[in-house]
């Protein structure tokens, strides 16, 4: 949390509402519910005390079934909202012990700590979630929903997440935090930021609207994207708090998500715009994101404005919670694992390719490693040759990746070394290896050769010149 007090629960308000419940009537009525006036009656008490002796943040007008937003006086932007919530969510009371030894909690004991967990990082949100509903799974099939809608004029919600049993059976609940955490931040959109005064960036019309050009939808639509991306944002600084090794949290927890979101929107705008597959290997990261929100535009017929885009709360959220890093990387090389250049080591990977040449050279092929191999071909086992080839293509195309994308990290001279025992060694793969694993794509690279005047060198190799 910041160093400013944030009161924590947003509770509901009886007193000096009755202006407010004029001026909503009318949004009582679209909703068509039928409250009970006893029930607001007996609460009524208890509204008026808290609402003297605390600083709500969201003021709500609760009728038991539903409560309406009246009034959000949050200070806060959207990511200072987010930020708030990810520093609870990993400061929780007694966290470091359920995140090590969760397998030898009971099931209550699990519902209790997620219980609380959420209520503290809707806390910090300043949101009211009143309880977590544990859902039985023999008649439930979602991981996990909340309830609550905006109109663009109202907000509305049950105040309340519903989580599947069934995660709470896993050895460990990071799966669990991750539902929780999930589902708090749709709220937390509903409630907080889309009525929020200091969050003007943000089309709630675009936003909250379904996305159906193409059969098979869901991490495009936006609010999913927000989501899925902070709650990675949040898994990675929970494992990097408490797994600290050599991992790249940071890539590893959102490179899944980015994944899916990217695979769909091609899969979609294949569909859309009859393109084949191929059509989008040479666009960034960021072209394939700008895609798929542009057509998420079009579809809503809402014309497409890249300034505005690149200031949307969206993109907010997207600078915030990717690696920066992802957006300039190709979309194959992203598909292909190779987003992954900043967890490498440029003279590890050269040493490494250096033993795998030499392996090859002396016909030791089964010495040279395959691992990750058969995510890249249908070779049989039996192939060492082809197998070795292949590991020696997937190792350029490692040494490729940091040379194009992370080369000013690395002293110029080990950066074109590296370089040219790449390209001095085509020659013992295939044509269709050497294609499969972008190793032709060579134009684009920028070389900073460190000499005097420290001058950037621009490899345009011809096929003669690949000969060994």
């Amino acid at each position: 949390m910041k160093d400013r007090k944030i009161q924590p629960i947003i509770k509901n308000v009886y007193r000096k509402t009755i202006k407010a419940v004029k001026k909503t009537a009318k949004l009582i009525l679209i909703a068509g519910l039928t409250f009970s006036a006893s029930a607001a009656v007996i609460s009524a008490g208890r509204e008026i005390y808290e609402e003297k002796n605390t600083e709500n943040l969201i003021v709500d007008l609760d009728f038991g079934l539903v409560s309406f937003v009246l009034k959000n006086k949050d200070s806060r932007s959207a990511i200072e909202i987010y930020q708030d919530v990810i520093k609870a969510g990993l400061n929780v009371e007694g966290l470091k012990e359920v995140y090590k030894n969760a397998g030898s909690m009971t099931i209550e004991q699990k519902k209790e700590f997620l219980s609380k967990f959420t209520k503290e990082i809707s806390e910090a949100a300043g949101i009211r979630i009143s309880k977590v509903v544990f859902e039985n799974p023999k008649n439930y099939e979602f991981l996990g929903h909340y309830i609550g809608g905006n109109l663009g004029f109202i907000a509305f919600s049950k105040n309340e997440i519903h989580i599947n049993e069934k995660i709470l059976e896993y050895s460990n609940l990071i799966r669990s935090l991750e539902v929780c955490f999930h589902e708090v931040i749709h709220a937390v959109e509903n409630i907080n930021i889309q009525t929020n005064k200091n969050v003007d960036n943000l089309n709630t019309y675009l936003h909250n609207g379904a996305l159906l050009y193409a059969d098979h939808v869901y991490f495009s639509n936006f609010y999913e994207i927000t989501t899925f991306l902070l709650t990675g944002k949040f898994k990675s600084q929970l494992k990097e708090k408490f797994s600290r090794h050599d991992l790249d949290y940071e890539y590893y927890e959102t490179d899944i998500i980015l994944s899916d979101w990217l695979s769909e929107v091609v899969k979609n705008d294949m569909q859309y715009h009859k393109q084949d597959e191929n059509y989008y290997y040479n666009f960034t990261v960021k072209q394939i994101i700008d895609l798929g929100l542009k057509n998420n535009y079009e579809y809503r017929n809402i014309k497409f404005n890249e300034e505005i885009l690149e200031n949307s709360y969206t993109y907010d959220i997207i600078n915030y919670a990717l690696p920066s890093y992802f957006l300039d990387v190709n979309y194959k090389d992203f598909k292909l694992g190779y987003a992954n250049f900043k967890s490498w080591n440029l003279q590890e990977e050269t040493q490494a390719l250096t033993e795998y040449i030499e392996n090859c050279n002396a016909s030791k092929y089964s010495s040279t490693s395959t691992e990750g191999i058969s995510n890249y071909s249908n070779l049989s086992e039996d192939k060492d040759q082809n197998y070795s080839e292949h590991a020696i293509a997937r190792q350029m195309a490692k040494i490729m990746a940091i040379v194009r994308y992370d080369a000013d990290s690395y002293n110029g001279e080990d950066v074109k070394k590296s370089f040219d025992l790449v390209q001095d060694n085509l020659c013992l793969m295939e044509d269709s290896v050497v294609e499969f694993y972008r190793l032709d794509q060579i134009d684009d690279i920028n070389i900073k050769q460190e000499n005097s005047k420290e001058t950037y060198i621009v490899f345009n190799l011809k096929e003669e010149e690949l000969e060994c």
